[in-house]
């Protein structure tokens, strides 16, 4: 009940899989059905970071669109089509971003501005 618990109120990152991998599709269809029977208002968004399938672009495009929607709709998860060091290097510039401009805030409030 503790796990049950942290999946339902936590968010999660899924990294290193491929929607190819059977292991990761198995994986994340029972994360997806967990989370069809938790109440919305629990639920945090979490992220699943893949790499755009094999395919020519236009049905790659298609089933990009697809899954985004589909998985953003029903299950509030996200999904980052990339390889795992772009999507590090892109998570430290926003977190580097972030904050600086949380520093910034502080540094103002401080002086009463």
């Amino acid at each position: 009940s503790i796990i049950r618990t942290e999946l339902a109120t936590s968010s999660l990152l899924f990294i290193g899989y491929s929607l190819e991998d059977i292991n990761f599709r198995a994986i994340f269809q029972g994360f997806l059905s967990f989370l069809s029977s938790i109440s919305s208002e629990f639920r945090k968004p979490s992220i699943a970071v893949q790499i755009p399938p094999t395919i020519s672009h236009r049905e790659q495009i298609k089933i990009q669109k697809y899954l985004e929607q589909y998985t953003r709709n029903m299950f509030d998860v996200r999904i980052y089509w990339g390889n795992t060091y772009d999507f590090i290097a892109e998570l430290d510039k926003r977190w580097e971003d972030f904050k600086s401009k949380s520093d910034m805030k502080t540094c103002l409030s401080l002086r009463g501005i």
